[in-house]
């Protein structure tokens, strides 16, 4: 879950440098990846996640760039260590995954008691469900209904001015009864997004649970803390790639610049290898514009360079 909080200690920690020369020899994933057109900004924003998780990996700097001039293939390559050559499927996986999310993280309000309302008619058109109004209302559905037929229910809802529902999902690693899913009224518009995000970083346990710490640029910073001063009292929801990841309600103006996204109903089995890594790569670069999509891999011997 995410935690908004003002970090009391001074601390510092940071992605490990690009390294600007790979191993000599070395053999390299190719990637070709689809887009209806190859911008600018794309490719700047598939570089950015690049550099980041080359540099976690330690193994040389990877590359992206357009196969051509003209058209929608990018070419990425990555170096592999020795026990990837002969089997790359893991790496094309993780690579698969850093390449075609679309990413974004967005902050909003809940409509609050507001939405009642609508959120006993979204209730009797999904069939499911109790509303609770403790603090601000919210949908709560128990282990009786998948996020897939959730999320199809919501998307053949009528419409409903000025909301936007969002779900939050509470794993079973985290429920023992099963899933547990949450619909909050969001307002449509968010009033940050990970355009805002001046860095993001692995926290760190001595500080708190794990997940990933963002730091806001110096202006946005200003905005969170105006934001959260102006709606005490209220819920706050904070999105990646449009699910809750948290639904705090907000105490006093938060300050430092600084939020944490647990994003523990991702890590239900645990993170697997580079997993917050990528996800890190993902949010610091910025969300795609555009759908990418993975055509096919290949490995390259080092005489192909």
């Amino acid at each position: 879950m995410v935690r908004p909080f003002l970090l009391t200690t001074l601390f510092s920690i940071a992605l490990p440098p690009v390294c600007h020369a790979g191993p000599q020899g070395s053999h390299r994933l190719q990637m070709r990846f689809e887009v209806d057109a190859a911008s600018p900004a794309l490719l700047l924003t598939l570089k950015k996640r690049a550099e980041s998780y080359a540099a976690f990996r330690g193994l040389g700097p990877a590359t992206v760039r357009k196969a051509a001039a003209k058209g929608g293939v990018i070419l990425v390559e990555f170096p592999l260590r020795q026990g990837e050559k002969a089997n790359p499927d893991a790496l094309q996986g993780e690579l698969k995954e850093l390449f075609t999310r679309v990413g974004g993280v967005d902050f909003t309000w809940d409509r609050g008691t507001a939405s009642l309302e609508a959120l006993q008619q979204l209730k009797k058109h999904i069939g499911d469900g109790q509303i609770d109004t403790k603090r601000a209302p919210r949908l709560k559905i128990d282990n009786t209904m998948r996020s897939a037929e959730i999320d199809q229910a919501i998307a053949k809802a009528p419409p409903t001015s000025g909301i936007r529902w969002v779900v939050e999902t509470a794993m079973g690693a985290v429920r023992k009864t099963g899933p547990l899913y949450n619909i909050y009224a969001a307002a449509p518009d968010a009033f940050l997004t990970d355009s805002a995000i001046a860095s993001a970083v692995k926290s760190n346990a001595m500080i708190g649970p794990r997940g990933i710490i963002i730091t806001f640029t110096p202006e946005a910073a200003k905005i969170f803390a105006q934001e959260t001063g102006n709606h005490v009292g209220q819920r706050l929801l904070i999105l990646f790639e449009g699910r809750v990841d948290s639904a705090p309600t907000v105490r006093e103006a938060i300050l430092g610049g600084k939020v944490r996204l647990g994003l523990d109903y991702m890590f239900s089995r645990g993170p697997g290898h580079g997993e917050v890594e990528r996800l890190i790569a993902i949010m610091s670069a910025g969300r795609l514009d555009t759908e990418v999509r993975l055509l096919d891999s290949k490995v390259l011997a080092p005489e192909n360079r």
